[in-house]
């Protein structure tokens, strides 16, 4: 079974880097796997590919591939002309654009995955850093091999030591997650429940004591140390902008229709860069996703919570089906869900002030003037969701009709690096 090991970045690559080379070669060479790695880069400068052709020559064993935005625009739209004109426009929500877009980035990937002909993908972020213990490197490869693709298993990953997922330096401090919980009980979590995620999420996976999986973990495998298998063939992320976390999409499906989704203890150390924060209008914008992350949790729940385990998983197609179903018999506009959006929003902004600085203060404030932009916004990227949940079986067939094509095998030869 053919996989691809994925690392997106929008930063100038760095050492750590050799760790993901030396996690594929381990892979390939332990598990007599072909593994492909893929690096999509969103950077306008040339030195992340200059960067890589270097490293390329010091791994032989690696089928490397580089996609700028220029490349994967030109590969996507060769893909995307294929389809009936009434489905372009929708289907052109893919293409890289001068945006935030998270749940893009891991759309593409499945679709470059799809063209390699692979069941299998690898993840990880340009911000980690593979551990080592005592010597010994925590490949999360090992893991992901170990239980992914078996007994029904369609992800495996675990977390970061290090920096959260979500920027929580000023909302944990000592130890003390009260406002943690606060604001996952925005997204209509129950507090009781806040308890055990904090558990799994932040203190079994402090320290390293050996290998184990958990199966009913209440943590969510992070999107920079993570593997999928097949159901990307089914279930595309929302292709919605500038919104956080709409890249765990199939993290919250896999629960709720009982997949096989394991967290493991092999963690990575996770490290901020300076980017997101050193303007003040950049910690705005941040604080500013993050709120219509929480209001497109409280909208997605209502059909994600709803939804009935979905045990006989021999088609992908059908299960495109099966979720859609659910999605769109979701009404969104109406006075209670006003209400409720409304409620937890506010809950967010005081959050905000809670912590006690004066720039969250200004964030809370910030969040007040953009409310009903916000839960319009979200609205409308649930409504885009659909469309493309709707046409993604077709579009995944001409993927795997296209993939022996001449013009899409030249593009994928282009963006080789031997």
């Amino acid at each position: 079974m053919k996989g691809v090991y994925c690392v997106p970045t929008n930063r100038r690559l760095n050492e750590n880097f050799f760790l993901f080379c030396d996690e594929v070669k381990h892979a390939i060479q332990e598990y007599d796997r072909k593994i492909s790695f893929l690096v999509t880069d969103d950077m306008k400068t040339t030195e992340n590919y200059e960067f890589i052709v270097q490293i390329a020559k010091q791994y032989p064993e690696i089928e490397f591939y580089y996609f700028n935005k220029e490349s994967m625009t030109k590969l996507l739209s060769k893909l995307i002309e294929q389809m009936p004109k009434s489905q372009q426009d929708i289907l052109k929500s893919l293409l890289p654009k001068e945006e935030i877009n998270y749940g893009n980035t891991l759309n593409r990937e499945f679709i470059l995955a799809m063209l390699l002909n692979s069941d299998m993908l690898f993840r990880r972020d340009s911000d980690v850093w593979i551990q080592n213990i005592e010597g010994k490197f925590l490949y999360p490869i090992d893991e992901e091999m170990k239980y992914l693709g078996k007994d029904g298993n369609y992800i495996i990953g675990s977390g970061y030591t290090g920096k959260w997922g979500i920027n929580l330096d000023d909302i944990v401090k000592d130890g003390d997650y009260t406002l943690y919980a606060d604001m996952m009980c925005c997204m209509n979590i129950p507090r009781d429940y806040v308890k055990y995620i904090i558990e799994d999420e932040f203190i079994k996976t402090a320290h390293y004591e050996g290998d184990w999986i958990n199966y009913q973990s209440a943590a969510y495998p992070q999107c920079g140390n993570v593997s999928f298998y097949k159901m990307f063939q089914g279930i595309p992320c929302s292709p919605a902008a500038e919104i956080i976390a709409t890249d765990y999409f199939l993290q919250e499906l896999c629960y709720e229709l009982e997949f096989g989704i394991g967290y493991h203890a092999r963690t990575v150390k996770h490290r901020h860069t300076k980017e997101r924060a050193d303007q003040k209008i950049k910690i705005l914008e941040y604080w500013k996703r993050v709120a219509m992350w929480i209001d497109m949790e409280n909208v997605y729940k209502g059909f994600v919570k709803k939804i009935e385990p979905y045990k006989d998983v021999t088609n992908m197609e059908e299960l495109n089906h099966y979720v859609l179903s659910y999605m769109k018999n979701l009404s969104v506009e109406n006075s209670e869900m006003d209400e409720m959006r409304h409620n937890r929003y506010m809950q967010f902004v005081d959050v905000m002030r809670r912590v006690g600085l004066p720039i969250y203060n200004e964030a809370a404030n910030f969040l007040i003037q953009k409310e009903e932009g916000i839960h319009y916004f979200v609205t409308q990227t649930k409504y885009q969701h659909e469309e493309l949940l709707e046409v993604w079986p077709d579009f995944v067939n001409i993927i795997k009709a296209q993939r022996e094509k001449k013009p899409v095998k030249i593009l994928l030869r282009e963006a080789r690096i031997s």
